[in-house]
Order: C-alpha cells, then sequence, then structure tokens
C-alpha cells in the first residue's frame, strides 16, 4: 500500500562545510552505493497495517554490514536498525564531496528523503548532514553517520531566528563577512540553481578579491556554504 504525504515536525538540523566539485570521488561514490542498497528497505515489524512494504528489513541489515568496522564496534545493528524504525523507504537526494580531508578519510553532505510512519501515522522527513567515509583494506566505507539529522521544515520557511538562510546572496555574503560592508557585492546573475549533485554557485566581489561560493539548497530551503574559493588573476580594491 502507497503511504501518503505528511507533515513532519522536527528539531533544527544545519551543517557548513567546504566542498569539492567535479568528477566522483571515491568517498562519493561509497555513499551512493550505500544508498542504493538502503533504497528498498524498510521496517516491515512496525508497518504490518500498511501491507507489504518494500523489501523488508535485509536491505538494511545489508548497509549494515558494509559500514566500516570502527563504526560497527561502536553501533550494534539493532542500534542501527532502531535509528530506521517505522522506515518505508529511503531516498538520497544530492550529495557533494567534501575538500579539507585526509587522504584516507573524507566528508561528505547527504540530504535524504524518508518515507516513514510514527505512531501509526504516516509522513514523510527530510533528513541532512556529513557523512564520514574513510578508506579500509576492503575500500572506502562509511564510518560515521551520527550527524544526519531531521531538518527544520517548520522554521526555516516562516522566517524563524536565520530567515536569511533562505536567501543564497545573504549566505554568500555572511560566508565572506560581507555583511555592511560597501565594498562586497554579488557578481553572479541570476543567482545559482543546484542539481542533486552539482552545487548551485556565487560570486562575490570584496575588497581582497573575487571569491566563488558554492552551496546547496536543502528541501527547506535554506542554503548551506560548501565551498569558498578565491579566483586567481583578480586584484581586490
Amino acid at each position: 500500500m502507497r503511504l501518503d504525504r505528511a507533515a513532519l515536525l522536527f528539531g533544527a538540523a544545519c551543517c557548513a562545510a567546504t566542498s569539492q566539485t567535479g568528477p566522483v570521488s571515491p568517498a562519493e561514490d561509497a555513499v551512493r552505493n550505500w544508498y542504493q542498497v538502503v533504497n528498498n528497505g524498510s521496517d516491515q515489524q512496525h508497518l504490518a497495517d500498511f501491507g507489504i512494504i518494500g523489501d523488508g528489513p535485509q536491505p538494511l541489515e545489508r548497509a549494515y554490514s558494509s559500514l566500516a568496522p570502527t563504526l560497527r564496534s561502536r553501533m550494534s545493528r539493532e542500534e542501527f536498525l532502531a535509528g530506521y524504525r517505522g522506515l518505508a523507504r529511503l531516498t538520497l537526494l544530492q550529495d557533494h564531496s567534501m575538500t579539507g580531508s585526509s587522504p584516507d578519510s573524507e566528508r561528505v553532505l547527504v540530504e535524504e528523503e524518508r518515507t516513514m510512519v510514527l505512531e501509526g501515522i504516516p509522513a514523510v522527513a527530510w533528513f541532512e548532514g556529513l557523512i564520514t567515509v574513510t578508506k579500509t583494506s576492503e575500500g572506502w566505507k562509511i564510518s560515521e553517520l551520527k550527524d544526519v539529522k531531521p531538518e527544520d521544515i517548520i522554521s526555516t520557511p516562516i522566517g524563524g531566528e536565520m530567515p536569511w538562510h533562505t536567501d543564497p546572496a545573504a549566505v554568500a555574503m555572511a560566508s565572506l563577512h560581507c555583511e555592511g560592508a560597501a565594498g562586497c557585492k554579488i557578481k553572479t546573475k541570476p543567482l545559482p540553481q543546484t542539481t542533486s549533485t552539482r552545487p548551485g554557485k556565487v560570486t562575490v566581489q570584496t575588497p581582497d578579491g573575487l571569491y566563488t561560493v558554492s552551496m546547496a539548497k536543502l528541501h527547506n530551503g535554506s542554503w548551506i556554504v560548501l565551498e569558498t574559493k578565491q579566483e586567481t588573476g583578480y586584484v581586490g580594491k
């Protein structure tokens, strides 16, 4: 039976980091492959009232088995499955590999859509955060998942404490500490668009130089800075 979509209230969870665009990294490829395993998994035990959903818990169990040994040593199979209680379907919406990591460890920003049942109520929730991927003897494996948390889908769209997070120009300017600076201005027009694998970009002229700010737009409308890169061949005023 298909689950109806419904709004789900959750607390805020935002992250900011540096990002790398271009070819898919081994860590990013590992993340995408892992989500392909999870994709059709479901917590059938808590979905009995809705019939047979997906492939049951087997994909989730395989996903747990494919995590890095260091993560499995800290998190039991039961603890892992508890994090997906009531899950009917999970979709990876976007992923962006991060720079600034060591050669054997990388962070990847992900955004998920989860169709699930909470206290008997069908709902759709969006999660985002940073996944850590580590190079092991068996290849690149996910070694940390704890920072993937529910998005704030309530306060951000209606203003909340930081309504400027939904304005990509304001986010780009703030990342360069340009608030109120007379020598800063947006050079890119129109403002960026993102895809599931490619961040949007805004170019900002500052007194110190010309910068390209790469950003990702979440489902809740917030923009997250992924990378700030100074362009060469430009002399600031």
